[in-house]
């Protein structure tokens, strides 16, 4: 589920769905992907944002490092089933208080909107949705 409510479905034959307010939204090869099954699903480090802590969609985590590179964080981050992610800050979006807790240890919650992430087969490591782009290597 993204920050936008919108629950997102990678299938194994069926192309990728979407669920937004009760409806259901289909893409599959009618629709231009390259390929009906999606395995994995990727998002560019500056397009994940922190989530409140009440935020039931978003992702558990816990800080391992916090890099301060001038005009942004890079948190380096470990899901809660093991999967390592990084995730790149404005600072000018942090407040002071913010800042000072993002210390190694810390449990956070990070998430995205649905419109940044790219759907990728496995196999081919073609992105489904735009396949004319190269597979990733």
């Amino acid at each position: 589920v993204d920050s936008r409510n919108r629950l997102w479905i990678g299938t194994n034959d069926n192309g990728i769905a979407v669920m937004e307010k009760g409806n259901l939204r289909r893409w599959g090869k009618l629709d231009g992907m390259k390929s009906a099954h999606t395995r994995d699903i990727g998002v560019r480090p500056e397009h994940m944002v922190l989530a409140p802590e009440d935020d039931a969609n978003a992702i558990d985590c816990t800080l391992e490092v916090n890099e301060m590179m001038g005009s942004e964080y890079h948190l380096h981050v470990v899901t809660d089933d093991g999967n390592k992610l990084i995730v790149r800050i404005p600072t000018i979006t942090l407040t002071h208080d913010q800042r000072e807790s993002l210390v190694p240890g810390v449990k956070l919650k990070v998430t995205c909107e649905g419109k940044v992430m790219h759907f990728f087969d496995t196999e081919s490591e073609v992105n489904i949705l735009y396949p004319c782009q190269a597979p990733i290597k």
